[in-house]
């Protein structure tokens, strides 16, 4: 658009301009509003809203704030979390020491073990491990309970030592 086109006859701008800019306005003010008193959830959307430069018309409700996490979900998050990760549980660090040790306790003479051999070994042991938590959590829901306990693992054990299992 031309300047000619832009400012009429007497100088001042366009009325469809000031349309535009009043509109400009309304959403900075928006976001202004919303930022008075935002939750950490809205402040991000805040953010990726200036990053794109499109801002939300809603206004929040006044009095309606979402509920805040339980510890039972926060929990859940962190083993949702926990369980889609690739990665080992076990430091690498921490298992390896132990891995030597009791190579040290078996033999006279230390070896050395390479790094695809100790993963196996690792991955192997918290697979072990996981499955032991599971079938001794299975013990713990029989009981009517929700936590697990030392007796649950021992009764496990007594049975997997019964059957001939590990």
């Amino acid at each position: 658009m031309s300047q000619a086109n832009a400012q009429s006859s007497n100088g001042s701008l366009d009325e469809s301009d000031l349309t535009a800019a009043f509109d400009l306005n309304v959403l900075g003010m928006l976001a202004i509003e919303q930022r008075c008193s935002t939750t950490r959830k809205q402040k991000q959307q805040l953010q990726g809203e200036e990053e794109t430069g499109v801002a939300n018309l809603e206004s929040p409700v006044a009095g309606e704030e979402p509920a805040p996490d339980t510890r039972a979900a926060l929990f859940r998050r962190e083993v949702r979390t926990l369980q889609r990760s690739p990665h080992f549980m076990i430091p690498r660090l921490s298992f390896g020491r132990v891995v030597r040790e009791i190579m040290l306790q078996h033999t006279e003479s230390p070896y050395r073990i390479t790094i695809g051999a100790l993963e196996a070994l690792q991955s192997a042991t918290e697979m072990f491990l996981t499955q032991r938590f599971q079938d001794s959590y299975l013990m713990t829901l029989h009981r009517s309970r929700v936590t697990l306990e030392v007796r649950d693992m021992a009764l496990m054990a007594f049975v997997c030592k019964l059957h001939g299992q590990l």
